[in-house]
């Protein structure tokens, strides 16, 4: 049971995947840098100050955070520089 249930989650993922691509309308190529920017431009003409959809500014961050990966949290970080020998990515 326990692998069915694992390949079940990287179905569910394939399928979150593809269904923030079409919230976005990208491709599947589309860098982390323009999913950011069409998500950003999608949320602005959403604004429900400016009689836009809350719902739909959800879906269109559900869609970002499931392309752009978003960062994961300080402790995780930590966790992977230590299994690289210590050095962790910096920019």
């Amino acid at each position: 049971q326990a692998a069915s249930r694992g390949s079940g989650r990287a179905a569910g993922s394939a399928a979150a995947q593809a269904e923030a691509r079409q919230i976005l309308n990208v491709g599947g190529k589309a860098s982390e840098e323009e999913v950011r920017e069409v998500a950003e431009k999608m949320i602005a003409m959403n604004d429900p100050a400016k009689g836009g959809s809350e719902y739909l500014q959800q879906k269109i961050t559900f869609a970002r955070d499931i392309l752009a990966r978003t960062p994961p949290p300080e402790d995780a970080k930590e966790a992977g520089a230590e299994e690289k020998g210590g050095q962790g990515e910096k920019k």
